[in-house]
């Protein structure tokens, strides 16, 4: 597979539509593995979804943008590895992601923004 950097504005999959489509799709815990699904974890995750204000929903994005951007700039391979993907893997692969960053940013707002 070529891993020529494509021009971060260009990428297929935009960081601010994948993180405001997973915010308003609800919380099944799709991120954690099948032994780690606590369905009390994942409806306290989804009770905080659905009252996210639009001021959390636009930290929410923004720090997924962050994320992405530099998991571009250093050539993180996972990152590449959806990127470039030539099927819809590398894309249901990003959801997965974006969805255990909205669970962590639900979870601990404060680490996700410390981390920004």
């Amino acid at each position: 597979m070529d891993r020529t950097k494509i021009d971060y504005d260009l990428l297929p999959l935009m960081p601010i539509l994948v993180a405001d489509a997973v915010a308003g799709t609800t919380f099944t815990g799709q991120d954690l593995s099948e032994k780690n699904r606590d369905g009390g974890y994942i409806a306290k995750i989804e009770a905080r979804r659905q009252v996210m204000t639009t001021e959390e929903l636009k930290e929410f994005c923004e720090a997924v943008d962050d994320r992405y951007l530099t998991a571009y700039l250093n050539g993180a391979e996972w990152f590449m590895d959806i990127v470039q993907s030539e099927n819809n893997e590398g894309r249901n692969q990003l959801y997965v992601f974006v969805s255990h960053w909205l669970s962590s940013y639900l979870s601990h707002p404060e680490v996700m923004r410390r981390r920004g």
